[in-house]
């Protein structure tokens, strides 16, 4: 698909596996190239499931996690004055904006504002009680997991999807995560 006025090409139909393929892939060794190319397929399911699915264990699923865990993880949020949807949200939205700020800026500096800026705000947000731990470890996980999708067509598209899964996942919990997995 060609559109006029634009000096980009879609060529259509596309399944997920070319979306992991980059051209460095066939200039390595085959046992290499399958390797990274399955940490990469790892990576997907992180950038796009792993907030909505911290938010609905947390909120309705808690007995699923080891005791020890919750316990750590509960007196991380104690005193945190908004509910853990709220907060995953937020986080989820500010890197969002970091990302988004770090592509208008020149290469390496943009890639310096972003890691250092997510970095203090982090810490920042932690700092001053409005997010937890937890939350940023989360997020973070969230966010490198996404910088190894080559594709950033599909990687924007997987920031989308990752909106709706945090949705389900805090309002309807696990059910949530499986419906927005089967409409996946």
């Amino acid at each position: 698909i060609s559109a006029d006025g634009s000096p980009m090409a879609i060529l259509l139909p596309a399944t997920v596996n070319q979306f992991y393929q980059t051209a460095e892939d066939y200039n390595q060794l085959w046992l290499i190239s399958t390797l990274i190319r399955v940490l990469r397929l790892l990576a997907m399911p992180l950038a796009t499931f792993l907030p909505g699915f911290h938010v609905a264990l947390l909120s309705f699923h808690p007995e699923i996690m080891p005791r020890d865990l919750l316990l750590s993880i509960m007196a991380s949020r104690e005193g945190l004055p908004f509910p853990i949807f709220v907060e995953a949200f937020v986080m989820i939205v500010t890197i969002e904006i970091l990302q988004e700020a770090g592509v208008r800026l020149p290469s390496v500096l943009g890639k310096t504002i972003g890691i250092v800026g997510a970095l203090i705000i982090g810490q920042a947000a932690v700092a001053a009680r409005i997010t937890s731990d937890t939350m940023i470890i989360v997020i973070a996980i969230t966010t490198i997991a996404s910088f190894a999708i080559p594709s950033h067509t599909f990687e924007l598209s997987l920031r989308f999807i990752r909106f709706g899964v945090l949705l389900l996942g805090s309002t309807l919990g696990m059910f949530g995560i499986f419906i927005s997995l089967c409409l996946l």
